[in-house]
Formats: C-alpha cells, structure tokens, sequence
C-alpha cells in the first residue's frame, strides 16, 4: 500500500498497467461513500487522456489516491479501513464481459 500524492504517479501506474488503486472520497461531506472506487491501473479513469480522470490534486483540494499491488491486498485494507463508510469496484474497469 501506498499514498498517492501527485498526479504523475497516476500517469505512471498507468503506463505500468500494473496494480490497482483506490479513488478515496471518505473525507468527501456529500456522497464520498458512492466515489470510493477501486480501479484497476489500466482502467480508462487512469489515462491522462480522459477528461475525466482520476486526479490529486483537484481545484481546491487533494482528492486521496491509494495504490495497491494486488486486488487481495487491496480489499483486505478495504475491509479493514473503509467498510463502514462503504466502497466497491469501478464499474468500468471490473465489467465483467
């Protein structure tokens, strides 16, 4: 596990491909718990191409990003940590097919 604190590590597990990393809203006063996302490193919301992608640093705040090596050590952090305010797989990148 490892805290995220700038954008070009992002950029860089994305180019990786290899990982995965929580989008952590907790903190958020309204919805946080419905943006608690786990993301795998290749999913779309990771490239710096996409208008939309997860960011650090946002507006006026750092928006926390944690990074995992393993989906299992992930959510056994996850349950451990964010099980109470709640949080799930990115429904792009985890769509099964």
């Amino acid at each position: 596990m490892k805290e995220i604190t700038e954008n070009k590590e992002l950029d860089f597990i994305f180019k990786l491909g290899v990982g995965f990393v929580f989008n952590d809203f907790t903190t958020s006063p309204k919805n946080g718990n419905k943006w608690n996302k786990l993301h795998k490193a290749t999913c779309s919301c990771m490239d710096s191409e996409n208008p939309n992608r997860l960011k650090v640093e946002g507006k006026n705040r750092k928006l926390p990003k944690i990074f995992f090596e393993t989906y299992d050590k992930a959510h056994e952090w996850l349950k451990t940590n964010r099980n109470k305010v709640g949080y799930s797989d990115c429904d792009i990148c985890f769509k099964i097919k």
